[in-house]
């Protein structure tokens, strides 16, 4: 048996090598370029999610690094056409054709290092870009709660979890998650994000100081960060340069499991806090998280009630026919080199399923 699973091992490393080795082929030979331009373009644009762009201390499912980011934009200013999230809307809404291999780039929460790692590549290279601003951490200078939880279940010594909570409702929640292997605290996280992002702002936080009490974690920050999210003037500066500034609410909820209410709260204030601090009217708006199980149509609704003209999900669609403006699909961009991206952006526009293979991880 203990041979079998060395084969086993043996087979999965020659795959994973075969497939890096088939894109770095179809990347430096030129193939990719090929390919695309023989490709019927997609109905709509394809619409990038960034976040951290060479960032440390948050979770590294959002950080890129700075050159992977540097080649990812060099590479869409050679074979795309880049274009601003407010071009593109414009278009859709006047029922316009968006232009052949049209990319947005958008970048969320509003990290520090979108000023000063991000903003000097893209000025370099021209690449307009929207950024998705959550509001209550710019004011605090605190990253989201969603990162803090993150550092709490890495530093947390607890190999058990026991969650018992009522909060202001008759029904308590009662669940018992491992953290004994980090696949268990992966999955603990995205429970926990789950149902504390479905708090009101005030339960949340009595949520969060519980469960940091549980853990053995502090809930005030570390002295010894080095400043984490942009600051106003920042965001100015960035502003004049052309970058467009969107909305990501107040406090990143999850805003499906939400009362009305609160969800209009979070729409309302962010894009009022927003315009009033960079003298702008703020028009755009993301979904916190952005999955289908985060949003609705009654947050869909919501969003245009305040008066935004479209808004983001972290979904990918094929590219249909119709594209709705309050849902706009996006790419989660992973931290890769850029042939791996270069095959992501043209698995999109290909049902090729050689390039599905490539792809592959398992």
């Amino acid at each position: 048996m203990p041979g079998f699973w060395r084969l086993r091992r043996l087979v999965h490393r020659a795959i994973a090598l075969a497939r890096r080795s088939l894109a770095t082929a179809l990347y430096w030979s030129g193939a990719l370029a090929l390919w695309r331009r023989r490709r019927r373009p997609r109905n709509g644009p394809i619409v990038l999610m960034y976040h951290s762009i060479g960032g440390a201390g948050l979770s590294p499912d959002i950080i890129v690094s700075q050159e992977h980011f540097r080649r990812h934009i060099e590479y869409l200013r050679r074979h795309y056409c880049l274009l601003s999230l407010d071009h593109v809307v414009g278009l859709l809404e006047g029922g316009r054709q968006v232009p052949r291999h049209a990319v947005v780039v958008t970048l969320d929460d509003g990290y520090r290092d979108n000023y000063e790692k991000a903003l000097p590549i893209l000025k370099r290279y021209r690449c307009p870009a929207t950024l998705f601003i959550a509001v209550e951490s710019v004011m605090t200078g605190r990253v989201p709660w969603s990162q803090t939880l993150w550092r709490w279940l890495q530093s947390t010594r607890e190999l058990d979890l026991r969650i018992s909570w009522g909060g202001g409702n008759e029904t308590t929640t009662e669940k018992v998650l491992s953290l004994r292997t980090e696949q268990d605290r992966a999955e603990a996280r995205i429970w926990l994000r789950a149902f504390a992002g479905g708090l009101g702002r005030r339960e949340r936080q009595d949520f969060l100081k519980a469960l940091a009490q549980r853990l053995a974690c502090s809930v005030e920050p570390d002295r010894d960060r080095s400043p984490t999210m942009l600051t106003w003037d920042q965001l100015r500066e960035m502003a004049r340069w052309g970058i467009t500034i969107g909305s990501h609410t107040v406090t990143h909820p999850r805003l499906s499991g939400l009362d009305s209410g609160t969800v209009r709260q979070e729409l309302v204030e962010s894009r009022s806090t927003l315009g009033r601090e960079l003298s702008a009217d703020v028009r755009l708006f993301a979904y916190p998280f952005g999955g289908w199980q985060d949003f609705n149509e009654d947050t869909k609704a919501a969003v245009g009630e305040a008066g935004y003209r479209a808004a983001c999900a972290a979904v990918v669609g094929n590219g249909g026919s119709s594209v709705d403006l309050r849902a706009l699909h996006r790419l989660y961009v992973p931290d890769e080199p850029v042939w791996m991206f270069a095959l992501r952006l043209l698995h999109l526009e290909s049902d090729s399923r050689l390039i599905a293979w490539t792809l592959r991880t398992d």
